[in-house]
């Protein structure tokens, strides 16, 4: 049987960790859940964005995982509460291969900053810091499973895991806060943070704020139902 092959695009580090110089990074959970989910994960690092049809050509669907990295002013509702992170070469090729991949209706998943690239380019408006923005007591900001979230029965993720209320982790500083008419909410949480997002009239272009990829790399993660791992078995079979 062949495998869907799923891009995943790489984040990048200045130094630290692995090495002092400039690296590619990326946590193997995104990995291992795409392989146990039955699909080949292919490690997309940055290049000329010249390069991009090649890439999108290879593979049959897009994973855009988490990362801190500075997006534009423009995509925030306050231009004095935008993003607090160090500028990197992931973005520019980031967004051409987003965009590259809705033009021709390859799947997408965006997993927390990779949500919010992708509903910002939607026309979405992100808020640098979620939890001032709501006033919320919910610690969005630290891998925690520690709040649920709401799903309405009218949207992809709600077909996909068919469950009103999940519970989720978290750990994001940064939010969509506004979202376009391009793009429907999935789901919130209790506080109003928008948890999920697709972008309309699409095969399988979803985004969600949490990290679906702490919960189903492990085979004994999924010996129950687990709705994190049925988002991931979803987005691998409009792959194929």
């Amino acid at each position: 049987m062949i495998k869907s092959k799923i891009g995943i695009i790489a984040d990048w580090h200045e130094s630290g960790g692995y090495s002092q110089y400039q690296h590619f990074a990326l946590r193997t959970h995104y990995i291992e859940m795409i392989h146990l989910a039955g699909a080949t994960a292919w490690l997309i690092p940055y290049g000329e964005v010249s390069n991009i049809d090649h890439y999108i050509s290879n593979i049959d669907g897009l994973l855009v995982p988490g990362g801190f990295y500075k997006t534009p002013e423009e995509w925030y509702i306050d231009t004095h509460d935008t993003s607090p992170y160090q500028i990197t070469p992931r973005l520019i090729f980031e967004k051409s291969m987003i965009s590259k991949a809705l033009q021709i209706d390859l799947p997408i998943l965006g997993i927390c900053a990779g949500m919010q690239v992708l509903g910002a380019i939607m026309g979405c408006k992100l808020t640098g810091n979620v939890n001032q923005y709501l006033k919320s007591n919910i610690d969005h900001f630290g891998y925690v499973k520690n709040h649920k979230i709401s799903i309405p029965n009218n949207n992809l993720l709600h077909k996909i895991i068919n469950k009103d209320i999940i519970e989720v982790n978290s750990n994001h500083r940064e939010a969509i806060a506004q979202i376009s008419d391009s793009v429907k909410i999935c789901a919130k949480s209790e506080d109003g943070c928008i948890e999920a997002i697709e972008v309309k009239n699409k095969k399988f272009a979803l985004g969600v704020q949490w990290h679906p990829d702490f919960s189903c790399y492990k085979k004994q993660q999924i010996s129950q139902y687990n709705p994190d791992y049925e988002i991931i078995k979803a987005f691998i079979k409009s792959c194929k």
